[in-house]
């Protein structure tokens, strides 16, 4: 049996094992990549439910104020199901108004919180 240089046995015959490494780093770089859109994906779906939250919650702190017609957890809900969430919780205190959403994105789920009312 033949060895090389360093001590190790020689394997006769290497051809195609660059193919396999190639493979490999290729599957690698490809699942990377996957798994780099998904949180990308998932920092998106947080930061939409977030501002479905903020325009909820200013929405109903408009109504409350009568800047805009209806009840105020009402519009609240009209603005967040336009935007592909769901109103949890809304709650009114003085003239503040708390909203708090829930949004669904790639079988997560996502909840936001906001608050509006007097500066």
């Amino acid at each position: 049996m033949k060895r090389r240089h360093d001590g190790a046995p020689q394997i006769k015959n290497e051809h195609g094992s660059g193919t396999i490494m190639s493979v490999g780093l290729i599957t690698v770089l490809v699942l990377s990549v996957a798994a780099l859109f998904r949180v990308i994906e998932t920092r998106t779906a947080e930061l939409s439910a977030t501002s479905v939250a903020e325009s909820a919650a200013i929405g109903a702190a408009d109504a409350l104020r009568g800047f805009r017609t209806g009840h105020p957890c009402e519009v609240a809900a009209q603005i967040a199901t336009q935007n592909m969430a769901n109103v949890v919780e809304c709650r009114i205190v003085g003239f503040d108004t708390f909203v708090r959403v829930r949004t669904k994105s790639l079988g997560m789920v996502h909840f936001a919180s906001a608050r509006a009312g007097l500066p």
